[in-house]
């Protein structure tokens, strides 16, 4: 990290380069070992050339004496022709000074917590390829950082993307994150996204400031942790059959798993659990021009939790193959070497090299099966991500015309259909679904979350909104 405020704390480095740069022994300090003292200084000229892949690149020590016989060696002309202009070193981006130290190992520590969970999160946001504006980050977080707190989490590291002036604690979301001092560590993260559009687009979204925030929180806090998670304050990670995480956790310690695979798939808000929107014009100005009937405009309702509204999922578990691509992971950091929002990068298992075996001839580039150390959860017994991404109040004045049998719109609002109600997936989006008295059904409960989690998390949201009132 090269910064610790401002706009530059995103200039956090993401990836390693791995170069063999000969240095005349006389330029380097023979009897140094010291860390904060750097053995020497190199320049980094960037040299923008079309990537090389493939294992062309790889060294003796990484695939092994053998297998570097038979590599295709790289040819500049070959590769980038005799044509390809390189700019002049002016205009390349040049990074000066930069300290090269010896590497000693690190000091092998016990870490202080078993589950951790960091989130990039803003006062107010944009979604994907959307102009509207949603303010509702506020009040989700501190619901939020109590849920967790109650399902068995140790730390929660929030990453504060709000424009504020220099001054961090005018940020609304500082002020939430103050009321758990132990239990919440703050950083203000001003840095832009490059691109909001969605990942269809021709310019497919590109939220910089989000993923430098994953990589600073792994990198500096991985170490700390046993389990790590990196979630959206509109996703709720449950423990299924117990009322945390820890009896699971010590269960996959024990069978060597090291990532845990949560599906994804977003909740409905119910209509039972929402009220009317007290200003109608604040709605009809964001409406869309349409054909269909509009409806007076619905909110959660008051003094409801988030988790309870939208505790109603319109895919209802085991979820298909499909939704794994929008996955979220709960995995182990000093296994994970690098995390991107879905997905594990870069896993110890796969950045061994030939060196690093101690029986040669088992040494292969190939991953088996078991080298992945991860599992997909059981949905209905060990642990499910609760999707509650907002339904805004304009989507639902259309709910007249979509909200019923055989509609050829989708209904974003939840009706409840009971568990005797069969999920068919391959017609899931044809609004087919009834309940006991032939009614219009489109979400399922999870009756776990319901029954247990949620009554635990308003009790602890009125033990902490006692607690912080009396510390006022």
């Amino acid at each position: 990290m090269y910064a610790t405020e401002g706009r530059d704390v995103d200039q956090f480095e993401f990836s390693q380069l791995l170069f063999s740069c000969p240095v005349p022994s006389r330029f380097i300090e023979q009897n140094n070992f010291n860390v904060i003292n750097p053995l020497f200084w190199i320049d980094l000229v960037p040299i923008r050339a079309p990537a090389r892949r493939g294992p062309m690149l790889m060294t003796k020590d990484q695939v092994g004496p053998q297998e570097f016989q038979h590599l295709d060696r790289f040819s500049i002309l070959e590769h980038y022709g005799n044509a390809h202009i390189l700019p002049a070193i002016e205009d390349s981006g040049r990074i000066v000074n930069l300290p090269v130290c010896p590497t000693t190992p690190k000091p092998q520590h016990h870490p202080s917590y078993q589950l951790v969970a960091c989130t990039w999160t803003s006062a107010s946001y944009n979604r994907r390829g959307d102009t509207t504006t949603v303010e509702d980050s506020a009040a989700r977080l501190e619901e939020w950082i109590v849920f967790h707190r109650t399902v068995g989490f140790d730390h929660i590291y929030i990453y504060d993307n709000t424009q504020v002036p220099q001054n961090s604690s005018e940020s609304v979301l500082f002020k939430i994150a103050s009321q758990f001092p132990s239990f919440v560590t703050y950083h203000s993260w001003p840095a832009k996204s490059c691109s909001n559009n969605r990942p269809n687009h021709k310019n497919p979204g590109e939220r910089s400031s989000q993923y430098a925030a994953e990589a600073s929180c792994r990198e500096r806090y991985g170490p700390t942790a046993s389990w790590m998670a990196f979630i959206d304050t509109d996703e709720y990670l449950a423990p299924m059959g117990n009322k945390t995480w820890l009896p699971l956790l010590d269960k996959m310690d024990a069978k060597d798993i090291k990532v845990l695979k949560l599906k994804s798939s977003r909740g409905r808000p119910r209509e039972s659990l929402m009220q009317l929107l007290d200003d109608p014009n604040e709605c009809n100005s964001q409406s869309r021009l349409s054909s269909f009937s509009k409806n007076e405009c619905l909110i959660p309702r008051k003094n409801e939790t988030f988790l309870r509204v939208y505790n109603c999922d319109f895919i209802r578990p085991p979820r298909p193959v499909r939704f794994a691509r929008a996955m979220k992971q709960i995995y182990k950091p000093n296994f994970v070497l690098s995390h991107f929002v879905h997905y594990s990068t870069i896993t110890a298992s796969m950045s061994r090299y030939y060196k690093d075996f101690k029986a040669r001839d088992l040494y292969t580039r190939e991953l088996n099966e078991g080298d992945w150390g991860d599992i997909f959860l059981d949905e209905r017994t060990e642990g499910t991500l609760i999707h509650a991404k907002s339904v805004l109040p304009h989507e639902t004045m259309a709910r007249k015309d979509s909200c019923q049998i055989a509609s050829k719109r989708p209904c974003v609002i939840g009706h409840v259909c009971p568990n005797t109600t069969p999920f068919v997936d391959a017609i899931h989006q044809k609004n087919v679904f009834r309940d006991a008295d032939g009614n219009f059904c489109n979400c399922w409960i999870n009756e776990h979350v319901e029954k247990t989690l949620i009554p635990n998390l308003e009790k602890a949201l009125r033990e902490h909104k006692r607690n912080s009132f009396m510390a006022d």
